[in-house]
C-alpha cells in the first residue's frame, strides 16, 4: 500500500484508501467516465470475468465496478422434511377463530 498522508496516518485504512492505493500503484486499470459511458458493455464483461475497473473523473477515482458475489444455492424443497411438525388442525378454521379474527 502506498504511504498515507500525515493527516490520515492515525486513522484506520478505509475501502477508499485501498482504492486509492490500487489506483496509485497501477493494480487496477482506470477508465475515464467518458470512456466508461462509451464502453459500458466492455466494462461489464470485464466484471463478469472477475476484473475490477476504477472509473475516474478528471484523473481521480470516483467509482469502482466489481463482480457480484456468487448467488446463494438454490432452495431445495423438502430440505426440512421430518424436522418440522405441523399440527393436525393447522388448516381448520373454527367459530372461535372467526371471533378472534373478525370479532364476530
Amino acid at each position: 500500500m502506498a504511504e498515507r498522508p500525515r493527516h490520515v496516518a492515525d486513522r484506520p485504512a478505509t475501502v477508499l484508501d485501498q482504492i486509492w492505493s490500487e489506483f496509485d500503484t497501477g493494480a487496477v486499470d482506470p477508465v475515464s467516465i467518458y470512456d466508461a459511458k462509451t464502453h459500458l458493455s466492455r466494462i461489464v464483461a470485464r466484471a463478469e470475468a472477475g476484473e475490477e475497473t476504477v472509473i475516474t473523473r478528471h484523473g481521480r477515482p470516483v467509482a469502482r465496478v466489481v463482480p457480484l458475489p456468487a448467488r446463494p444455492q438454490v432452495r431445495t424443497p423438502g430440505a426440512l422434511a421430518g424436522r418440522i411438525v405441523v399440527a393436525d388442525d393447522f388448516d381448520g378454521f373454527t367459530d372461535e377463530d372467526a371471533r378472534d379474527w373478525y370479532g364476530a
